[in-house]
């Protein structure tokens, strides 16, 4: 056994991972946040428990110090490749590098792996993880120069079981006899388009030995000792099917001692390699030896193992197996492309094949292209030559006679310089999509469903169901389901035993079938339903196929892929959380059992994607994917079980609340505020606030900890900064702070700089005053007016005038635009009376009038508890034949002193008939100053930008995407209009005559129903608040 340096190496002892561990290896991750790019998210032992227990480990292996885990080295069987093992993850706490604890851990997988036999171990890491690859290399492992990935393949598991290099290693020092250079680039000698990696050695007695492995075959080609070196070399690299190849095997003898080697041939895949040798070399041998590559069906793939040259050779008695790996391929590498996203029926259009000639010399390839009651072809035969792997696209000109998947196997003929001929066939696919249209089919790498514009795609490589619009993406994908336990990620290697279309009136779809290797008598199908909206369906079946009740209880691990929560919103914690950009995003960030919800939506930029799943089931998050846990029991002879659809949106709904009803199959429509992941909030979310003495909280709703600063500012002032470490634990803080008498409103500003993230949070706070609001009944113009000042804002209604409020004004200046004290036409309106009113759609002015008004004063308690007072306005409809039995109340509250007007109506509905869909809508009729053309309107869109709309000098119609602020150049007083847009529409209507403002919500209110609804604030100021700042304002309800 190796003796390490120092002291701390010396009591790191390894141990196998069980559930006893959990809560230390939480800690370790916690403590592993710089080692992995950075972060502060929080790992829990329940999230330890859960992860482990669904993984497809084989074993995990910890690192001890004395108690703490400060090392981590999972081992499973590789999901991409035949014959071997991997690490799929491997962490030293970042304050234990450099201690030798990951070569510990890495010798450790290493060693696990030569005692179960495998060939191979192999690993992935990032390219610049240059601290870890010397480790890696020394312990073995070669780095495949490859561009889409950092891929390390270690070969030492075949070194230890060739027979003929045995005694070399008896006495295990494999690790220190190495003599092999070590250098932080991608390893290999490249000879022919072959790939070499080598290793070296020098023992004490033995002496040297060198052993080769090839790349592609993943096998050994070479071994050269003090006594003999014996090579195995193929003629090329990329070998064309249908033809014989040689194999040569160059063999030395350096010291004049017998050397007997028999070469024994063998079959690999599609190479053919049957023949047997025997030589006995005195000094130098080079042996030929023919073999054959036989067709392939599918391009050979750089993630697997290759078919290879391979042989088994007899050295002076003792084996050792050869493989030298090759990349057979088609006479002509051929694909095809349709550019056009859709198609149209009777329309011309051009499919190109794209040809790639394979052999190395001129070559004419005759292809017939086969008829089809999909497209009309007017030249079905195609003729082309190629020069030595050159590249041609020829277009083939097509009228389109009917939407599907053209699928043809082209008979195609190569003939060679020498006048030989190769005849073989090649399939092509490509979808030719239309409106309504559906269909199936299958290319070489792909599976493919189309329902109009969508699409899924089953990749042949992984298994992989991938959906989308004009093309796939990744960003929420069905990954490789695992049966169990323990877990086994063999579906991803397995091809469908058989795929079956599934064409039904409202989707398309199909149903691939699995036979489990790992589970025997197990068969898997995976059921997926595509329809044309843009929804998908996916649930799984697993079926005992024996005469007998399985031995084991069956699970199914589920995952799907989602690596960031792009500008999400999520039901979590009793809230709906959103996202607002890309911080916060990871997975790792969210704690799946606060989900309060089955659903979770994905507004992005431009591609709204969603996934619910059942609402019984519990979703699982890991780093990247989230999962689906099914516990089947025991299954009896031929029993079936199925689990229940999951359902990705990736088009069928543009907004979160239509996904969140269809995914909780109920139209409740609770309180839909939504709540940024990260807040600042006063006076424990209510922001009317007594005095001049603030409670103010930042909060981060995330799996992390505060670490860093965070100030507190009032305009440029900073009142309060507070400095938070993540061992404090802590994701929320409170300041209490004082701001100055003399303004109504405050803004207060949290600057929060933590770890790599430095954002701002915004909170209005509106202060109530002690002094009383005044309540006033009097005349005007021969009308009973009732009038409710609060030192701030006064406000007028008349019973006797109109339902409305006709009157508002801040700091004595009116801001309302009314007919009172009687009705008059007005632009496009007749009767019109202007002020705040509002009414039922299906009725009119003139009809409000008709009906029966009374006016009042009022007290009303929100929910936070404030308590208003202000005017009622009670509409009962009596006369309107539709709406008779339907009470409208309007109320216009004020608070102490607080320069804002509420305006929230409760609807009595008792028509005796269910009131569907109607448009409750509020007209607000402004007149910000005196003179209508230098009263003004300003509006924010959705990114932001602002602009302005003047009156009395054109017609401009707007839909309110965010902030709305109405003012005059004749002074400073600003009116902002403040809503929850998940509930209330704004609009607004400006012309040569009127400002009007417009609010609306729809009604759904059964016989006997009431509805409150949200309400709007008329907010005065000297200045804009921003909407982020209003967060609280929006989620005060009355009921």
């Amino acid at each position: 056994m190796e003796v390490l340096n120092t002291q701390v190496t010396d009591q790191i002892t390894i141990v196998e991972y069980d559930p006893s561990y959990a809560a230390r290896v939480a800690e370790m991750w916690n403590k592993s946040q710089d080692g992995w790019g950075g972060g502060n998210t929080i790992m829990t032992a329940e999230q330890v428990l859960k992860q482990e227990a669904n993984s497809a480990n084989l074993h995990l292996y910890l690192a001890l110090d004395g108690e703490q885990v400060v090392g981590y080295c999972s081992l499973g069987e590789y999901r991409e490749d035949e014959g071997a093992l991997y690490i799929p993850l491997l962490n030293v706490r970042g304050d234990y590098h450099g201690k030798k604890i990951g070569k510990k851990l890495v010798r450790k997988a290493l060693q696990k792996a030569i005692d179960l036999k495998w060939p191979r171990l192999d690993l992935y890491t990032w390219p610049g993880n240059t601290k870890a690859v010397p480790l890696y290399k020394k312990c073995g492992f070669f780095w495949e120069d490859r561009d889409d990935t950092t891929h390390l393949m270690n070969f030492m598991p075949s070194v230890l079981q060739t027979e003929v290099v045995q005694d070399y290693f008896a006495d295990g020092h494999w690790y220190e006899n190495s003599t092999r250079r070590i250098e932080t680039v991608p390893d290999g000698k490249k000879e022919n388009d072959f790939h070499f990696y080598e290793y070296s050695w020098k023992h004490d007695t033995l002496g040297n030995l060198k052993m080769e492995f090839e790349r592609f075959g993943r096998g050994l080609r070479s071994i050269e000792t003090d006594d003999y070196k014996i090579t195995a070399t193929v003629e090329n690299f990329n070998l064309v099917f249908g033809s014989d190849y040689t194999v040569q095997y160059h063999i030395t003898n350096k010291s004049g001692k017998p050397l007997t080697v028999e070469m024994e041939g063998m079959n690999d895949k599609n190479v053919q390699f049957a023949s047997s040798r025997k030589v006995s070399v005195q000094q130098e041998e080079c042996v030929k030896v023919p073999f054959t590559v036989n067709p392939i069906t599918e391009e050979q793939s750089v993630w697997r193992t290759h078919p290879a040259v391979k042989s088994l050779l007899t050295i002076n008695g003792k084996k050792a197996e050869f493989k030298v790996g090759i990349r057979p391929k088609y006479p002509v590498k051929l694909d095809c492309t349709l550019p056009e996203h859709l198609s149209f029926i009777g329309k011309s259009y051009s499919l190109y094949l794209n040809f790639e000639n394979n052999f190395n010399e001129e070559v004419k390839f005759n292809v017939e292209l086969p008829q089809s009651e999909l497209v009309q072809i007017d030249n079905h035969s195609i003729s082309v030559v190629l020069a030595p792997k050159s590249k041609q696209s020829v277009p083939v000109p097509f009228t389109l006679l009917k939407h599907g998947f053209y699928s043809a196997d082209l008979q195609i003929t190569a003939t060679k310089q020498d006048d030989s001929r190769v005849h073989f066939t090649k399939r092509i696919g490509t979808a030719l999509k239309g409106i309504g249209a559906k269909s199936t089919g299958e290319c070489d790498a792909f599976y493919h469903v189309y329902n109009g514009q969508y699409q899924l795609k089953l990749d042949k490589f992984n298994n992989w169901i991938i959906p989308g619009k004009a093309d796939v993406d990744y960003k929420m994908a069905f990954m490789v389901p695992k049966l169990g336990k323990p877990f086994s990620e063999e579906i991803s290697r397995l091809r469908p035993e058989k795929i079956e279309p599934l064409m039904n009136e409202g989707y398309a779809g199909f149903r691939a079938t699995f036979q489990s290797q790992a589970f025997l008598g197990l068969q898997l199908a995976t059921i997926v339903k595509l329809y044309s909206e843009g929804l998908v369906e996916q649930h799984y079946e697993v079926t005992n196929m024996s005469e007998a009740e399985s031995t084991d209880e069956v699970w199914l691990n589920s995952p799907i892929m989602c690596r960031m929560l792009d500008r999400a919103v999520l039901p979590y914690d009793g809230k709906y959380m959103e996202l607002n950009d890309s911080m916060g995003s990871f997975l790792t960030y969210w704690n799946n059992n606060k989900l309060t919800e089955n659903w979770i939506f994905l507004r992005g930029q431009n591609n709204p994607r969603g996934i619910s799943w059942p609402i019984d089931e519990k979703v699982h998050f890991s780093n990247w994917f989230m999962y689906f846990e099914h516990h089947f029991g025991k299954l009896a002879a031929q029993q079936t079980v199925a689990t229940k659809p999951v359902t990705l949106t990736i088009g069928a709904f543009g907004e979160w609340q239509s996904f969140r009803e269809y995914a909780m199959q109920k139209n409740d429509k609770p309180s839909l505020s939504l709540t940024n992941h990260m807040t600042l909030s006063v006076n424990n979310g209510n922001p009317f606030v007594s005095g001049n003495h603030i409670k103010a909280v930042a909060q981060d709703y995330k799996s992390s900890f505060f670490n860093g600063f965070i100030e507190m500012k009032l305009n440029d002032e900073i009142l309060q900064s507070h400095l938070f470490a993540s061992e404090e634990e802590l994701r929320s803080a409170e300041f209490d702070v004082q701001v100055p008498n003399d303004k109504g409103v405050h803004v207060l500003t949290a600057k929060m700089n933590l770890d790599s993230i430095d954002i701002t949070r915004q909170s209005a706070a509106f202060i109530v005053k002690d002094l009383p609001v005044q309540f006033e009944k009097t005349v005007k113009d021969d009308l009973e007016v009732l009038c409710v000042d609060n030192g701030e804002i006064a406000i007028s209604a008349s019973a006797q005038f109109a339902p409305t409020l006709f009157s508002l004004q801040y700091n004595k200046h009116e801001w309302m635009d009314s007919s009172f004290p009687k009705p008059a036409p007005k632009s496009w309106w007749n009767p019109w009376f202007g002020g705040i009113a509002g009414l039922v759609e299906g009725t009119s002015l003139n009809s409000l009038l008709k009906e029966k008004t009374t006016v009042g004063f009022v007290e009303k308690e929100d929910d936070k508890g404030n308590v208003w007072k202000g005017i009622k306005v009670s509409t009962s409809y009596e006369k309107h034949e539709t709406f008779k039995g339907l009470d409208i109340h309007q109320y216009f509250l004020l608070l102490p002193g607080v320069p804002v007007l509420c305006h929230t109506t409760e609807i009595e509905q008792n028509t005796g008939s269910y009131l569907n869909g109607k448009n409750f809508y509020t007209g607000c009729f402004l007149k910000p100053g005196p003179e209508l053309t230098k009263s003004w309107g300003s509006f924010q869109s959705e990114s932001g930008e602002w602009a302005m709309v003047y009156g009395g000098k054109g017609e401009q119609e707007m839909t309110i995407d965010r902030s709305v602020v109405y003012g005059s150049d004749n002074h400073e007083s600003l009116l902002q209009v403040v809503a929850n847009q998940n509930l209330t529409s704004l609009d607004s209507y400006i012309n040569l005559e009127v400002m009007e403002l417009g609010y609306s919500e729809k009604l759904s209110l059964a016989h006997g129903a009431a509805h409150v609804t949200s309400p709007v604030f008329y907010v005065f100021n000297d200045k804009v608040i921003p909407d982020t700042a209003l967060e609280d304002l929006k989620k005060v309800r009355f009921v």
